[in-house]
């Protein structure tokens, strides 16, 4: 299948320029497999860069605000959901 313009265009994010397909990956790699729209608890790369995308790709596909946990080497990305970002 071929990628559509929709997902290879630069989107200006709050941390970073991604593209959605850049972002559709991070998100995936964080979202609840069964439904992304429950709540995200999940290890990430301590990479700045991986951290902006992800926090990003977060906020543009559940809305809200996500947040990050940084202990012992390890951080986390956390977000309520989709659901409660959007009040449902």
């Amino acid at each position: 299948m071929a990628t559509s313009s929709f997902e290879t265009a630069p989107r200006q994010c709050l941390r970073g320029t991604w593209t959605i397909a850049q972002m559709r990956g991070a998100f995936d790699k964080v979202a609840p497999k069964s439904n992304w729209k429950l709540p995200i608890r999940a290890e990430v790369s301590p990479s700045a860069e991986q951290i902006n995308l992800t926090l990003d790709a977060v906020e543009w596909f559940c809305g809200g605000r996500a947040d990050v946990i940084g202990c012992g080497g390890k951080v986390v990305i956390v977000h309520p959901g989709y659901y409660v970002a959007v009040g449902a």
